[in-house]
């Protein structure tokens, strides 16, 4: 539609449209949740078994996660994982019970957390501290006016009474 034609119709017909495009724009977003929503609840079962596959280490090498590893061991484990939480059994108890079989060098990270968050906040202070030394260099301290000299004021100066300005 041309702006001229535009011009000529009614302000209720412009926010119509407007209005009805709204309301397609807001049905294909609701449909676009729900359609994502759909397919994360289909592969929820998968994501566990990544997830559990790569908390756990490969027992023939131990050095690949067992999601990674290639070798008879790995295979038979990454089924057994996949029937018994297909069986209903919760990642954790599998896990404990790995860790029961195999020891606690089988976990890939350690059971208190993951550790890798120190890095993260390592890097933050360091940049906190970079930014802290920038700002400190482009920004110098301010000298207070207390801390002047009456000779650091008035240039080196003598600063002149009243008396001696009505003179002048």
């Amino acid at each position: 539609m041309s702006n001229r034609l535009a011009l000529f119709q009614p302000r209720w017909w412009r926010a119509a449209i407007v209005g009805r495009a709204a309301i397609r724009a807001l049905v294909l977003a609701v449909l676009a949740v729900v359609a994502v929503a759909c397919a994360g609840r289909a592969h929820d079962d998968e994501a566990v078994v990544h997830a559990l596959e790569d908390r756990v280490l490969a027992p023939c090498c131990w050095r690949d996660p067992l999601r990674d590893h290639v070798s008879e061991l790995a295979s038979a484990l990454r089924a057994e994982l996949r029937q018994r939480l297909a069986a209903g059994e919760s990642s954790a108890a599998i896990e404990a019970d790995l860790v029961r079989r195999y020891g606690e060098r089988i976990r890939a990270l350690p059971a208190n957390g993951d550790p890798r968050w120190m890095i993260v906040a390592a890097f933050a202070a360091l940049a906190g501290a970079g930014l802290f030394a920038l700002w400190r260099v482009l920004h110098p301290r301010t000298v207070l006016v207390s801390e002047l000299s009456p000779s650091s004021v008035t240039g080196g100066r003598r600063r002149r009474s009243a008396g001696e300005r009505r003179a002048v």
